[in-house]
């Protein structure tokens, strides 16, 4: 297959902004599904924005989630790259502890300075299966759209099956941005099937 111009411009975007992490699998929320998404938490949930207080339970989700070791400067850089509102989280009610989460974030490119994504979406092991990382994606991403962003994409990696699975079922759909993309797609979605 031959590349077009998008791709190779594309390609060389991401190497430039992304650095080792070109290689992410991009989704794309298109202008068709760009619509409100619903939100329905099992009883015993609640969402909401991010809070101070909330930083250990975070720190521990993301490393549960096999995402990362951080520490609290790494969190703040993380956390100071969210949107105001745009940080959010799914609480259990009778413990408290975060269960899920993801936020919302601005970030232009030269190509459309109105562009947003969605990031580190995690839900706790013990908690999975109940939609409380759907909740938490769906949340960003409204927020996204109640702000009026047009571009709105979120990376992730190939071995992320459920949270890919959540961000096709918000309507995103892969961005085929070189050749080798839609091989590994077709992986993805062959292991998804089995799922």
């Amino acid at each position: 297959m031959i590349r077009t111009i998008f791709e190779i411009i594309r390609s060389k975007y991401r190497s430039f902004r992304y650095g080792i992490r070109e290689n992410q699998l991009e989704l794309t929320l298109n202008q068709k599904n760009q619509k409100k998404k619903d939100i329905h938490l099992p009883e015993g949930f609640y969402l909401r924005t991010f809070k101070k207080q909330d930083k250990k339970g975070l720190i521990e989700i993301f490393r549960l989630s096999g995402l990362a070791e951080w520490s609290d400067i790494e969190f703040e850089v993380v956390k100071s790259s969210f949107l105001p509102n745009g940080f959010f989280v799914v609480v259990e009610n009778d413990t408290e502890k975060i269960v899920a989460t993801m936020g919302a974030r601005h970030t232009p490119n030269k190509f459309n300075p109105n562009a947003g994504d969605i990031g580190w979406l995690c839900s706790h092991p013990e908690f999975l299966g109940k939609r409380l990382g759907y909740a938490a994606a769906a949340a960003a991403t409204n927020r996204l759209l109640e702000i009026g962003y047009t571009n709105i994409y979120v990376n992730t990696d190939d071995y992320r099956l459920p949270a890919i699975k959540i961000f096709l079922r918000l309507g995103f759909e892969p961005l085929m941005y070189n050749n080798g993309i839609e091989k590994r797609w077709n992986i993805i979605f062959n292991k998804l099937k089995k799922n």
